[in-house]
């Protein structure tokens, strides 16, 4: 890196704020927390689902698992 590049980068650091440090740590906590349901939603619905693609599976997991995060998202923001 260059100076210039060190200067910007430090500047840009110092000025995040906890704030905006604890909004992506929730976003990120947001994420992880999906995507474990929607797993564990598809694991549940392979062993029900004989016959059916792993697709139509994997869709229907997303939506079940869809309302929820819509709700639980909207109640914390």
């Amino acid at each position: 890196m260059t100076c210039s590049l060190r200067g910007v980068y430090a500047r840009s650091v110092s000025s995040s704020t906890s704030n905006i440090v604890a909004a992506i740590l929730t976003i990120i906590g947001y994420s992880v927390n999906d995507t474990i349901v929607v797993f564990d939603r598809i694991r549940e619905n392979v062993k029900a689902a004989r016959g059916r693609s792993y697709r139509e599976i994997a869709n229907e997991a997303i939506n079940l698992s869809l309302g929820r995060t819509i709700l639980t998202t909207s109640v914390t923001m």
